[in-house]
């Protein structure tokens, strides 16, 4: 139980610090959302937000499988899923549409 809370909490707080890195990622790199008429925003906000929580979750995860025996078990039998889960993941977050 305390290693799944661990996990848990180590994926919000690299959440919470990966966040800012990524807007500022998408600003510089111009992958913006842009205000219109039919926008509520105001400011060109960033579109790849989402991929900040991906990066935490695959390095909170791959964390935990490294320095925990009992989550590195629980992957035994599925280990050629789970890193083909995590790879397909990298290329969903960074098949980002360009505007």
């Amino acid at each position: 139980m305390k290693t799944l809370l661990g996990i848990y909490l180590g994926s919000a707080v690299l959440a919470v610090l990966f966040t800012p890195v990524v807007i500022f990622a998408g600003r510089c790199f111009g992958v913006v959302d842009k205000p219109s008429a039919r926008k509520v925003h105001l400011k060109p906000i960033a579109r790849i937000g989402g991929t900040a929580f991906v990066m935490a979750m695959m390095v909170s995860l791959i964390l935990a499988i490294v320095l925990s025996a009992s989550v590195r078990n629980a992957f035994v039998g599925i280990r050629e899923q789970a890193l083909t889960l995590l790879i397909a993941s990298v290329f969903l977050a960074a098949d980002v549409p360009r505007a």
